[in-house]
């Protein structure tokens, strides 16, 4: 027989299991193999009603988790962004490095200029990432840097 346990989300079988939560509840292999099968579509398996598991659509992020994936994101195009406008070709680290440091001698003013540029923008975006006030705006704010 399989049993299903609110408390820890597991499953227990009696012929595999030495200990089997106080909680646990009987269930049909049928109902396992099911449940199992909508986990594998992406749903989540959560305690129902009396303790019975139930396949349920998952939670979205949190306002705080979506603002901090976007912030990710944010610091990646920003860093990409610098890597292209210095090393446009072959944006790999040491190119990069080399490329950055001819451009800030031959050229200071024109690093200095694009850094600025896109420091200005990641300002912005972050701005608006933390102006957000529900997810669906955080996941609006589109990450794009000029170069």
């Amino acid at each position: 027989m399989i049993f299903y346990s609110p408390q820890t989300g597991g499953f227990y079988a009696d012929n595999l299991h030495a200990h089997i939560p106080t909680d646990a509840v009987a269930i049909t292999s049928e109902e396992h193999a099911a449940l199992l099968e909508a986990q594998t579509r992406g749903l989540v398996i959560r305690p129902g009603a009396e303790g019975r598991p139930v396949a349920v659509t998952a939670p979205g992020p949190s306002l705080a988790e979506a603002k901090g994936t976007k912030r990710a994101a944010i610091a990646v195009g920003h860093d990409a962004a610098l890597a292209g406008v210095v090393a446009i070709s072959d944006p790999t680290p040491t190119v990069v490095a080399v490329e950055a440091a001819l451009l800030a001698t031959t050229d200071p003013t024109g690093l200095d200029y694009a850094r600025q540029k896109l420091a200005t923008r990641r300002a912005e975006l972050e701005a608006q990432v933390d102006a957000a006030q529900t997810v669906e705006a955080v996941t609006a704010v589109v990450v794009s840097y000029p170069v």
